[in-house]
């Protein structure tokens, strides 16, 4: 199905905010440039869920932008930067959603400052938020078929993986060592989180491209 003029404009547009926020949170979380910001080994960063996964739906956003503009000027597009917009924007709706599911059970609306720092508005609100709404709403509209809800379970799957080895090796486990009062976590804490990661991952897969499907239809 092609798209108007104005939603493919639409899309470059949103997608190029997303993209120049994600690069100044990312650049903040490696290179720690903000006033007040304590320093932080830059490696430490890549073993965070959230880092992760907006680099993932900032590239995603990248491919799109390439797809609008081939579309444009009247070249065919890939389905594949589709698939992977639509893994970054389902990463990013499991950041959102854990995010704001702590901060629910906590009362603690500062917990999304006091503990996530300068990134919180945008890596765990703005940029899920603006990447689900481009997508259901302008971006390229190639088919996502069901097994393509596979790649954000691979994704979490791995990083569930990844967390569990730190752990067994006593390095320094993300989000926990955080805390004011650091705690020791059990494998089966993070088995159990990453289940729960994964859960959201396939009810916000199925529901986004559900919606998309309709909205496809109708637009």
């Amino acid at each position: 199905m092609e798209r108007k003029k104005w939603q493919i404009i639409a899309s470059i547009t949103i997608n190029s905010v997303i993209i120049a926020l994600e690069l100044f949170s990312l650049a903040e979380v490696f290179f720690r440039f903000l006033p007040g910001t304590e320093p932080f080994k830059w490696y430490h960063s890549l073993t965070y869920y959230t880092n992760l996964g907006n680099t993932i739906l900032m590239v995603g956003c990248i491919l799109c932008l390439i797809n609008d503009i081939r579309e444009l000027k009247g070249l065919n597009t890939f389905r594949l930067f589709t698939v992977f917009k639509f893994t970054g924007v389902i990463v990013g709706l499991v950041i959102f959603i854990t995010i704001y599911i702590i901060i629910i059970l906590t009362g603690d609306l500062v917990y999304g400052f006091a503990v996530l720092g300068n990134s919180w508005l945008f890596m765990h609100t703005l940029c899920p938020i603006f990447g689900c709404l481009s997508f259901i709403l302008f971006d390229n509209k190639q088919n996502i078929k069901k097994l393509d809800v596979i790649y954000p379970l691979i994704f979490t799957f791995l990083y569930t993986t990844m967390i569990a080895i730190i752990n067994f090796a006593g390095g320094r486990v993300p989000y926990v060592s955080d805390l004011e009062e650091p705690t020791k976590v059990s494998f089966w804490f993070i088995l159990g989180l990453g289940l729960g990661e994964m859960a959201i991952a396939t009810g916000s897969a199925f529901l986004v491209r559900f919606i998309r499907q309709k909205v496809n239809a109708r637009i």
